[in-house]
């Protein structure tokens, strides 16, 4: 009999030996991709295998890998890599986002500029309009 594909939460962390909770928290940080189905949060078993839950010679598609010393320590050393990857990712995404936060802040000191300025030409008469857009366009 071929396992199923799809497992919930529960089923997942029965056959892969960790918490219910465990599996919702990497789901929830990213780590882990869940399918919604009405309103249940499912996982796929290659999405187990994937993250290395379960492995995919295991008998009935079941329970994860046995942990030596040295899979385990190999385990904690990909994840810490793949931990040290995600936060460079991070940080740049940080100076990214402080550059765009300055570039909006310039835009939105110009777009207050030109309003004010838009404001004093349409309260001008034809001829301090006339002499406005042409300090304006000598500037």
């Amino acid at each position: 009999m071929t396992p199923p594909r799809l497992l919930s939460l529960d089923q997942a962390a029965e056959e892969c030996g960790v918490t219910r909770k465990a599996l919702a928290r990497r789901a929830d940080r990213g780590t882990l991709e869940t399918v919604l189905r009405s309103g249940r949060r499912f996982v796929l078993r290659a999405e187990l295998e994937r993250v290395g839950l379960l492995t995919p010679d295991s008998p009935g598609g079941g329970s994860a890998a046995p942990q030596t010393p040295e899979t385990g320590l190999e385990r904690v050393l990909e994840r810490l890599e793949a931990l040290a990857a995600e936060n460079g990712r991070l940080r740049l995404l940080e100076a990214e986002v402080g550059a765009e936060r300055e570039a909006r802040e310039r835009l939105e000191a110009e777009l207050f500029e030109l309003r004010s300025w838009r404001e004093q030409v349409k309260g001008a008469s034809w001829l301090q309009r006339r002499r406005l857009l042409r300090a304006n366009a000598s500037n």
